[in-house]
């Protein structure tokens, strides 16, 4: 199991189709600064049964973020990052179909006029991995080096916003058996390489320019491992080669030259686009899966003498896989000869593909950062679910306990709402169905597992100014994407929590309030008949809230019956609607809490019912939050005490497991978020179960203080 942990996380997790590419790279760095003091090292055979560790003196600085999460794997990362230009038509044709350039995204990073029209930023990344570490298994990796072209601003996941980055080859050291087999596992196609240098991101020469350099090597007698056929000679420089087709299997990358920015020429990329870059999620193949590789760049290892440096320069490719291999450039294509692309040889591999490439006026940086990184992830469950309503979100989904489980959620970011269907059998999610609107948001929702139809809060941005803003209930259909607004209801600027009588589908709530009152003065709590068919609404009833006094947070009991908060008392106690009448429920003793929730952010759920003769609530008191369990038949609520210190329940998230169980995020003043399982006992002591913790590592309690009430 350690061994498997260990190819699992690490290596270079960058990635690609399926296969291999050897051939040579060459990069040469040159800029007036210098990150780090280097010395110029000469070329240097590994032997076959040294590692770059062995023979490796880096002056890289140690890795400072073991200790703070020892079950990831971790390490220091030493780069040269290049943004080389080439045309959007060719990225095109170069990146694999199906996935969408998110050109909007990279122009407003970098502004108005900020990249070439027409043109597609190219990662090239010239790196050395230092003092990697997995401490939780007490594993340290050797050191390694690796270069390779990356293409960012990708729609792998077709929401129409998240960025990945398709990493599809890389040089890796030779030797680094657990960085090749870990990157290839993602589908990258790795060629075992020599580098010059071997153990420094780069190699300050004479005259201060920094130099780097990746040859790819047939890597072993056992040629065949990387594609290669039995037709191969020794040869004392580069290892094993063809003997009959050097050239498809040398890739080099030769004179990538940076200078010093001239006076008056500003710098074309800012560290936030290379910050942005980085981060992005990173894929190789379809079902490859996706690295997280987060990457912190305002450490001390990216202040004061060892800050970014600028630098400017040349880049030469051969056989870079995909501008050769992968990209079907077809030489009589106008593309290939427009000297935007850059400069191409007339030298080709006799299959219409050019062989040598070469950039001048690359622009990029040289910066040490420390990584984190969370390896073969499923890239589909990387989206996630938002919503913007009023600004400050809310509810963003919803689960429909229908035969086949399915969760009805918003994306933001996509301006979309879709449906997500549980495939019991292989146990994963599928997308079912989605729309998008790019003038609409949706959220806090609810639905009814008698009908496909969901009640949803819609706000209509139409006419954007926030005067003109529309706020309504809304029908939607999950299974055609259609969207109807209730008729009938009225209009107000505000609305939230509608939600289905569970007994009687044709009955529905919801709040309401207008301009310049506020979800906790003046909110209305109104109950109406819904004809499911016309998605027209009738006698509609105010049964909570006035000009004075607040409604908040609605929820249907079991038996049909509607509690709510409200504050005609002076405090927000829970109070019931049914038959026609609305009572406060009495809890001697609690008289000075606040029961449910009234802010802005819609969806919470601050009290759940564990049956309908018991509810489980989060009310505060004195600025704190407690836990408490309601006896609706006597009348008794009792604080229940939880194994946290100074516990509270955070952003009002409660959810029913079982009658005696429920689901909260939670934490105290000393605990750290988290999400909890609390069983509750006929002696109404509390037994909890942590299911995830918001951090890797716990600190000790002792560390923190707790605040007092005074």
């Amino acid at each position: 199991m350690a061994v498997l942990l260990l190819v699992l996380s690490t290596g270079a997790a960058f990635l690609s189709q399926t296969g291999t590419s050897s051939a040579s790279i060459t990069t040469t760095i040159i800029t007036n600064q210098q990150q780090q003091q280097t010395i110029p090292q000469p070329q240097h055979q590994i032997p076959e049964k040294d590692t770059p560790q062995n023979i490796c003196k880096t002056h890289d600085q140690p890795n400072p973020l073991v200790s703070l999460f020892p079950n990831n794997a971790t390490g220091v990362l030493n780069a040269t990052l290049a943004i080389i230009p080439i045309p959007l038509a060719l990225a095109r044709r170069l990146v694999p179909s199906g996935y969408s350039i998110l050109e909007s995204t990279y122009r407003s990073l970098l502004g108005p006029g900020g990249f070439p029209e027409g043109m597609y930023p190219v990662l090239l990344q010239a790196a050395h991995d230092h003092d990697i570490q997995l401490k939780a298994y007490g594993i340290v990796l050797d050191d390694f080096s690796r270069v390779g072209f990356e293409f960012p601003f990708l729609d792998l996941s077709g929401d129409g916003y998240s960025s990945y980055r398709w990493a599809p080859a890389q040089l890796i050291s030779a030797g680094n058996d657990i960085a090749i087999d870990g990157s290839r596992a993602y589908g990258t196609r790795v060629s075992p390489a020599r580098f010059e240098p071997e153990c420094e991101a780069y190699q300050t020469l004479a005259n201060g320019n920094t130099y780097f350099k990746g040859t790819a090597m047939t890597a072993s007698a056992s040629g065949s491992a990387f594609g290669i056929n039995s037709s191969v000679v020794e040869d004392d420089n580069a290892g094993l080669r063809r003997k009959d087709d050097e050239r498809s299997i040398e890739l080099e990358m030769t004179r990538l030259i940076f200078s010093s920015i001239s006076p008056g020429s500003p710098y074309p990329y800012p560290l936030d686009f290379f910050k942005n870059i980085t981060n992005q999620p990173t894929f190789a193949s379809s079902g490859g899966g996706c690295d997280n590789m987060i990457r912190l760049f305002d450490t001390s290892m990216s202040k004061g003498k060892f800050a970014p440096v600028s630098v400017r320069g040349r880049v030469k490719a051969v056989n870079v896989f995909p501008f050769v291999e992968g990209g079907e450039l077809d030489l009589d294509s106008e593309l290939d000869f427009d000297p935007s692309e850059g400069s191409h040889s007339d030298d080709t591999n006799g299959r219409g593909r050019q062989r040598k490439w070469e950039w001048i006026d690359v622009y990029g940086v040289q910066v040490a950062t420390p990584f984190v990184e969370n390896n073969y992830l499923d890239c589909e469950a990387m989206s996630g679910a938002s919503t913007y309503l009023y600004e400050y979100g809310g509810l963003q989904y919803v689960l429909w306990p229908g035969e086949q489980l399915k969760i009805i959620y918003s994306d933001a970011r996509a301006k979309t709402v879709g449906v997500l269907v549980s495939n019991d059998q292989e146990k994963r999610w599928e997308r079912q169905v989605s729309f998008k609107s790019e003038t609409h948001r949706y959220g806090d929702f609810d639905c009814h597992p008698g009908t496909p139809w969901v009640l949803a809060v819609e706000e209509d941005h139409t006419y954007p100014k926030p005067e003109d803003v529309k706020n309504n209930v809304a029908l939607i259909h999950i299974e055609t994407g259609e969207a109807r607004h209730l008729r009938g209801i009225g209009q107000h600027d505000f609305v939230a929590y509608p939600r289905f009588n569970p007994t009687d589908m044709t009955q529905i709530c919801h709040i309401h309030w207008d301009h310049p009152n506020m979800p906790f003065w003046g909110a209305k709590l109104s109950v109406m008949s819904l004809d499911l068919a016309s998605s027209t609404i009738s006698e509609a009833k105010i049964v909570g809230g006035d000009d004075t006094s607040t409604a908040a947070e609605p929820r249907w009991g079991p038996g049909g019956q509607l509690y709510f908060g409200c504050d005609k008392s002076g405090f927000r106690q829970l109070w019931k609607y049914h038959k026609g009448d609305s009572e406060p429920i009495l809890l001697p003793g609690w008289e000075d809490a606040e029961f449910g929730d009234a802010h802005w952010a819609v969806g919470a759920q601050s009290y759940v019912f564990l049956t309908d003769k018991v509810i489980v609530a989060a009310p505060v008191r004195f600025g704190e939050m407690e836990f408490v369990h309601v006896n609706l038949e006597n009348g008794i609520a009792t604080k229940l005490d939880l194994p946290l210190t100074n516990a509270s329940i955070r952003m009002y998230c409660l959810a029913r497991l079982s009658e005696n169980s429920v689901l909260a995020v939670a934490s105290g003043y000393r605990t750290p978020p988290g999400v909890y399982r609390f069983n509750i006992l006929p002696n109404l002591t509390v037994k909890s179960d942590l299911f995830v913790s918001s951090v890797k590592s716990q600190l000790p309690e002792q560390l923190f203080s707790s605040p007092e009430h005074i």
